[in-house]
């Protein structure tokens, strides 16, 4: 098994993230760093870095002979393509949360999504104004805290990304994308909900589900979102909570029993997620319907 990017950094640079996240079985990982020494060594990494500053601070790049000092803003989202890191010297404790893309997953996608795309290499940079970026990065330190990885939204997460980064920060920013703004076939919609219905205790990922209908993971995202107006992975929730409800209103279950049967093994995560979504935790909603 490869080392995921967290943890050739840890073995060069001496210590550990404060936590960390297997995101998908496709190689994306997610770490969250306090870097409380003044300078890190060069590490090589087959892996991009996408990474938000929580901190900010004064730092200088060392690579390739040369250097480069630059100001890390809060919240600034930097870029650093496969291969080198470079050492680094902060002025400061520096907080970091990283994003380790595989090229391989790049090269993929950029296949899938248009004939004939060259090899993409992203282009490098530091304090990115990106919003989408900033969303994905605070996304992946939201599930680090929250412990709890859905596969569906990771995958989707990590084919949107790797999308995005091709798009806009790569050397194959300029090439034609096909336009595929197509709704499902009602086969099609039919087939997926069915899917889902039966694997709603499972963790399908998104290229599972796309399968089903022989789409690509991101044109059938795309797809389903314009057919149905939510994500695979906010239409699962839903049919989650709908069959809660269900067991709630109408079983003795206890409550940690129900949160397994739709899919959550924490039942603490699955009552803040019923709670953000019904109004109301399970316990109470199923006092209020038994009144």
């Amino acid at each position: 098994m490869n080392e995921h990017g967290a943890q050739i950094l840890s073995k060069h640079w001496g210590f550990g993230p404060v936590s960390g996240s297997n995101l998908n079985e496709i190689g994306v990982t997610a770490a969250h760093w306090h870097v409380e020494v003044a300078e890190t060594p060069d590490v090589d990494l087959s892996n991009n870095v996408l990474a938000l500053s929580i901190k900010p601070c004064r730092t200088t790049r060392f690579i390739s002979g040369g250097y480069k000092s630059m100001s890390l803003q809060n919240g600034g989202v930097g870029l650093l393509a496969a291969g080198p890191m470079g050492r680094w010297t902060y002025d400061s404790p520096q907080e970091v949360i990283h994003i380790y893309i595989p090229q391989s997953l790049i090269t993929r996608v950029a296949a899938q999504s248009s004939k004939g795309c060259i090899e993409p290499i992203l282009r490098e940079g530091i304090n990115l104004a990106d919003p989408f970026l900033t969303v994905v990065l605070n996304q992946a330190q939201r599930a680090m805290g929250e412990g709890y990885e859905s596969a569906l939204y990771i995958s989707s997460f990590s084919e949107s990304l790797a999308h995005h980064l091709i798009r806009y920060h790569s050397n194959a920013h300029s090439i034609v994308w096909p336009r595929r703004q197509g709704v499902l076939a009602a086969w099609q919609q039919r087939r997926v909900i069915e899917f889902l219905q039966a694997r709603i205790c499972d963790e399908p990922t998104l290229s599972q589900i796309a399968e089903q209908v022989g789409l690509s993971a991101f044109h059938f995202a795309r797809a389903f979102k314009i057919s149905t107006g939510v994500s695979p992975y906010r239409y699962l929730i839903q049919l989650r909570i709908i069959k809660a409800r269900w067991l709630l209103e109408n079983s003795d279950f206890p409550i940690s029993e129900i949160s397994a049967r739709v899919g959550y093994d924490d039942p603490s995560y699955f009552a803040r997620l019923f709670r953000r979504e019904v109004g109301v935790t399970p316990a109470a909603y199923r006092r209020e319907r038994r009144r």
